[in-house]
């Protein structure tokens, strides 16, 4: 015999809302503009370039109101020291 469902162990859930608007695409079989390269893009790629040869952009992050504020330094570590002293070598 199956044991009865209480309140406590019934599934609970959330309605589904509207769907979103689905992505845009762009014409299959594009190929990347760099001379000589042949990478295929994506449908949903809307430049005219593969990855490696896309323009570098700043990549910017909400930042909810903060000032934005350089990565906090960590103590120099023994690895630190080595990895100083091998590219001193090359």
């Amino acid at each position: 015999m199956a044991a009865a469902t209480t309140h406590e162990s019934a599934l609970r859930g959330v309605l589904a809302g509207p769907l979103r608007h689905p992505s845009p695409t762009y014409p299959p079989g594009r190929v990347c503009l760099v001379k000589g390269c042949s990478t295929r893009l994506s449908v949903y790629n809307p430049t005219d370039t593969c990855a490696i040869h896309e323009e570098r952009r700043p990549f910017l992050q909400p930042s909810g109101g903060r000032k934005p504020q350089d990565a906090p330094r960590r103590p120099m570590e023994e690895r630190d020291v080595l990895w100083e002293w091998i590219r001193g070598l090359e």
